[in-house]
């Protein structure tokens, strides 16, 4: 994650009006209250710092983009080095990682748009067709990094963790982008 801090202020707003209020946005309200027929009162209720990736879900949830602050998914800052770190995960699961469960029907492979389209090694129909792509790798990573529950040994959970928080993927080796695939495809770990 991200090493910023980011905060989460709570603020109430009273508004005094001759009518109901309808539902307007904050720009409406603003300017209703300065220009128009509307007294309000603002109170910082509650100021909380969050970390990156808490602020990720929370742009999610307002409708918003992580983009907003410059993070991916994860909470991590977008940058050319996450972004080729990402890509170099999806090569090595895909050119060595997960061979042994599942071959590619789909596979293309550029720095800006890649993804694969893989089936089962041995049954076409053991598992529908799944996309892997730059959200399977982020999703993988991320519940990794974060899931307690997950079962997988905190050797391999530390090793992520710190491979994705400096973008080195020389610390990836094919073991490691097959589960990386793995959870983000299934969320848990269903090929040994």
């Amino acid at each position: 994650m991200s090493q910023r801090v980011f905060y989460k202020t709570i603020i109430e707003v009273t508004v005094l009006s001759e009518e109901p209020l309808q539902p307007m946005s904050l720009g409406e309200l603003s300017y209703e209250t300065m220009e128009g027929e509307l007294s309000a009162q603002m109170e910082t209720k509650e100021e909380i710092p969050i970390t990156s990736l808490e602020a990720a879900i929370a742009l999610k949830e307002q409708g918003s983009d992580p983009e907003f602050f410059q993070l991916d998914d994860e909470g991590l800052v977008k940058s050319p080095e996450r972004t080729e770190f990402l890509n170099d995960v999806f090569t090595t699961a895909l050119e060595g990682g997960i061979g042994y469960w599942a071959y590619a029907e789909e596979y293309e492979n550029n720095s800006d748009d890649y993804f694969a389209v893989v089936v089962d090694a041995e049954d076409e129909n053991a598992f529908d067709k799944s996309t892997i792509n730059q959200e399977t790798i982020v999703k993988g990573i991320n519940k990794i990094m974060n899931d307690e529950t997950l079962k997988i040994s905190q050797d391999l959970r530390q090793h992520i963790t710190e491979a994705s928080r400096t973008n080195d993927a020389s610390n990836i080796d094919a073991g490691d982008a097959n589960s990386i695939v793995q959870v983000g495809l299934f969320k848990e770990l269903v090929f040994s």
